[in-house]
C-alpha cells in the first residue's frame, strides 16, 4: 500500500513539474519609455525599458537619463554617484555622453519616485544598446 501511494505521488509530481502553467516564468516584460500608465502597474516587478536617451541631468548625488517623447514626471533612469565608474568604464567613457541618441534597454525593478516611476541602474549590465 506505501508503496503503490508512493508511486502515485511520484507520477502526480512529474505531471506537475512537466505542465509549463505551473512553472514560474523567467521572462521580463519589454514595456516602452514612454508608456507612463504600464510603467506605474508595474512598479515593484522587474522589467525591461525600450526607448532612446535623449538628454541626462547630473545631481547631487544622481545621474538622470532622461528618454525622448517621455514627459516631465515620466520614467527616468537613475545612476548614483557610487555606480557611476563601473557604467562610465563599461561604455567607454561618460556613460550619459556615450548613451545620449542610443535606443537602450533597461532592465530592473520599477519605482515610484513622487509618483514618477524610475529604475535604478547599478550595474552595467542592467543597459544594453539595442543595435536593431
Amino acid at each position: 500500500m506505501k508503496l503503490a501511494l508512493l508511486a502515485f505521488v511520484l507520477v502526480l509530481a512529474g505531471f506537475v513539474h512537466a505542465d509549463p502553467a505551473t512553472q514560474p516564468s523567467t521572462s521580463v516584460a519589454v514595456i516602452d519609455a514612454t508608456d507612463d500608465a504600464t510603467l506605474k502597474a508595474a512598479e515593484g516587478k522587474k522589467v525591461t525599458v525600450k526607448g532612446e536617451i535623449s538628454r541626462s541631468f547630473p545631481a547631487k548625488t544622481v545621474l538622470l537619463l532622461n528618454f525622448k517623447g517621455v514627459k516631465r514626471g515620466g520614467f527616468t533612469v537613475a545612476i548614483r554617484k557610487a555606480d557611476q565608474d563601473a557604467l562610465n568604464a563599461a561604455f567607454g567613457g561618460d556613460v550619459a555622453k556615450e548613451l545620449k541618441g542610443k535606443t537602450v534597454l533597461v532592465t530592473g525593478e520599477i519605482k515610484l519616485y513622487k509618483d514618477q516611476p524610475e529604475m535604478e541602474v547599478t550595474k552595467p549590465e542592467q543597459i544594453k544598446i539595442d543595435d536593431k
